[in-house]
């Protein structure tokens, strides 16, 4: 049954439908994938990373720009997000959809790209295994950049395919205006640009082209020179403690851990004896698999696949490179997003090539395995949205509104980091956050200094009701005083609640 519909597919009877529908087709499955991100991301908790960006979208430019000038990314995508609640509001449904909409237009910017690599039926094969990617559906919600920054990097892969194919200068422009975007967005997309400079360097030996007479070079230079008065902001960066303190160096274990996260959506801990059974079958598979439509393709399907790869491999060894001791860990598994959707891209041409080229058995048994395991990681994905793999724990503002109410009451969180995490969820609500000490103008907490919301002791609190809201890990304790007494303690995952009433 497997065999005759993919035979049907690839059957010449296919492609004047194939033509005629295909832009509708990618439209399709792209809006299929925004769906359920989106059905999965309004039911989860806005958390500290999301309510940091609606933070820092709601200040005025120049004071937006000087916050992530003190933290760990730079400000493109803040300004972005501002000018979209300026159109938009800040409903949850208008902020998450801000990153689903760039989730979806790099589903149909990959669809473009792989025609233009392979074939339009490829694309329609392949597509299918980018848009039920749990680690993509993860973080197409996300209101962070990652979305944006998926979308810039497989835009700018198009138009470079484009702009050597046809050797068009403004092609190349739009080439260098586009990676200059991206390092405005997130530094880490640096990643896509070292990955294009390598398969360039390849084409350009296999086409016996003279190197230093590549027009790439001007649009590298061009961009060098654009992010040339950003550069003393990023080495500050880089010696402030504004990097996040969960950072790990890519290790034998990150690399399980990263397959991990992009197939199943499990981190490397959470693998148990039947998932290692099916991904150790999958690996095999695909390396199997590759090998042969590599011996099998043509010289420029060989190109496609090498491009594919290097957008996820350069990526996955630089993180590896800039960890090495002496310098400190500098990897998150969040960090693999961007360029995670040319691994799912990469896996669905391997599997289409296979068939194409008469791999059928093979092809068909990876296909088989993988859909087995992005089902599960999708299962997963629904079960626990944006479980917090850092701190090992469920975001839980959303269900403590939910559950305790606004009604006289203040909250009060464990210093600033929960002020942060709850504040988006728990609009409406007097929040407060207690911090006996002056909270730095630096890294992700740089939003909250010298804030009319923190306070160091119960004094000014009026309300009838003060819910203390903290974490196990949380560095301060709150003590009312002798007005308040503790009716009641609850636990929210490994949110701990205190409520004392007068």
């Amino acid at each position: 049954m497997v065999h005759r519909s993919f035979t049907r597919l690839f059957s010449l009877k296919n492609a004047p439908w194939m033509e005629r529908y295909f832009v509708c087709i990618l439209i399709l499955i792209a809006a299929t994938g925004m769906v359920i991100s989106l059905m999965i991301g309004l039911h989860q908790s806005v958390w500290f990373d999301e309510g940091y960006s609606i933070m820092l979208a709601q200040r005025p430019i120049g004071e937006l720009i000087s916050l992530t000038a003190v933290d760990a990314h730079p400000p493109l995508y803040y300004l972005l997000l501002k000018g979209w609640i300026s159109l938009f509001g800040m409903s949850e449904l208008a902020l998450r959809l801000s990153s689903v909409v760039c989730g979806g237009l790099a589903t149909i910017a990959a669809g473009l790209l792989i025609k233009d690599l392979f074939s339009k039926r490829i694309a329609l094969i392949a597509l299918p295994f980018v848009v039920f990617a749990p680690f993509l559906i993860r973080y197409d919600y996300e209101i962070r950049m990652y979305a944006f920054v998926t979308l810039i990097g497989v835009v700018s892969t198009w138009i470079l395919v484009r702009a050597w194919r046809t050797r068009r200068v403004k092609w190349w422009i739009l080439y260098g205006a586009i990676v200059a975007a991206g390092m405005y967005t997130l530094y880490m997309s640096a990643v896509f640009w070292l990955a294009h400079l390598v398969w360039l360097l390849v084409m350009t030996r296999q086409q016996k082209l003279q190197i230093t007479r590549q027009p790439y070079w001007l649009a590298y230079a061009a961009d060098v020179i654009i992010f040339l008065p950003w550069v003393p902001t990023v080495l500050s960066q880089l010696k402030s403690s504004a990097l996040p303190p969960y950072m790990d160096s890519v290790t034998l274990y990150q690399l399980t851990n990263i397959l991990g996260q992009l197939m199943a959506y499990r981190p490397g801990w959470q693998i148990g004896a039947w998932l290692s059974v099916l991904l150790v079958l999958f690996v095999g598979t695909f390396i199997y698999v590759s090998a042969k439509v590599w011996q099998r393709s043509s010289k420029v399907q060989r190109g496609g696949l090498l491009l594919l790869g290097m957008c996820f491999v350069v990526g996955i060894g630089f993180y590896a490179l800039i960890s090495l001791p002496p310098n400190p860990p500098r990897f998150l598994e969040r960090y693999v997003v961007h360029i995670s959707i040319f691994w799912y891209a990469l896996l669905g041409v391997v599997i289409a090539l296979g068939w194409q080229l008469r791999l059928r058995r093979s092809a068909t048994l990876l296909a088989l395995v993988s859909i087995v395991v992005l089902t599960l990681g999708i299962v997963t994905t629904v079960r626990i949205g944006n479980y917090n793999f850092q701190r090992l724990q469920y975001v839980q503002a959303k269900a403590i509104h939910e559950n305790l109410g606004c009604q006289d009451t203040t909250y009060v969180t464990a210093g600033p980091f929960g002020y942060i995490d709850m504040k988006y969820e728990l609009q409406g609500c007097l929040l407060k956050y207690y911090y006996p000490r002056e909270v730095s103008f630096a890294g992700g907490f740089a939003p909250v200094n010298d804030s009319h919301d923190q306070i160091r002791d119960s004094q000014g609190i009026t309300t009838k009701r003060i819910v203390y809201v903290y974490y196990d890990d949380s560095d301060v304790f709150f003590m009312p005083d002798g007005r308040f007494h503790a009716v009641t303690r609850r636990s929210f995952d490994k949110t701990r609640v205190t409520i004392y009433e007068q």
